[in-house]
């Protein structure tokens, strides 16, 4: 849960749909304070497990909230198999990185 004023971060699957109807990502931000170079990305893995390494998509991060369209289609992140009513990672994670290139401030994942 997420406290009122804490930075979260969120990916969510976009509800606009392309011509070939392929489902796209959202990532977005909420109670930021940004310093110049800070940015928010989307992972196929937990990027708070160590450096954020290979983000699929960036978005520089300059107000204190914001959203962006990844471009990065639902099918080529998400976990195969069946899906259950268990709580879990879906395959895609964000998280909201300082300028340094190295410090995960949060992350969140798709559920």
């Amino acid at each position: 849960m997420v406290s009122c004023g804490q930075l979260n971060v969120a990916v969510v699957v976009s509800s606009l749909v392309s011509d070939r109807q392929a489902r796209f990502l959202e990532v977005s931000w909420d109670n930021a304070s940004p310093l110049t170079g800070d940015w928010v990305g989307l992972f196929n893995h937990d990027p708070s497990s160590g450096s954020p390494i290979g983000p699929l998509f960036t978005a520089s991060v300059s107000t204190s909230s914001g959203w962006a369209l990844t471009g990065t289609k639902t099918d080529d992140v998400m976990t195969k198999g069946p899906l259950d009513f268990t709580s879990r990672c879906l395959g895609a994670w964000v998280a909201y990185v300082k300028a340094d290139n190295t410090t995960v401030l949060t992350s969140n994942c798709l559920r």
